[in-house]
């Protein structure tokens, strides 16, 4: 079982760095969120709720682009942190 997913990850640093649009994230995360609500990580689900619950507040005209984008850092930077943590150094040199 993967702990967390590998593409939410990809799409999340894409957007940080500004290398995809918040369009695209929007059509990512649209045909993407049943399926991350149902993995079985709870880290998936935790930044997938956030996610959605911060691109909804954008979408409503309560937030601007820049919050939603600092969300997805610090869902990025969770997600890291813990991919990190829970992948044993000598196995990270070798990837």
């Amino acid at each position: 079982m993967e702990i967390i997913n590998a593409e939410l990850m990809i799409v999340l640093e894409a957007y940080i760095k500004e290398w995809i649009s918040l369009e695209n994230l929007k059509e990512w995360f649209a045909t993407k969120v049943w399926d991350l609500l149902d993995s079985p990580s709870p880290l998936d689900r935790m930044a997938v709720g956030e996610l959605q619950i911060a691109i909804a507040e954008f979408d409503r005209g309560d937030r601007n682009e820049e919050y939603l984008r600092n969300i997805s850092k610090g869902l990025f930077f969770i997600l890291k942190a813990v991919q990190q943590a829970l992948i044993p150094s000598s196995e990270t040199a070798m990837a």
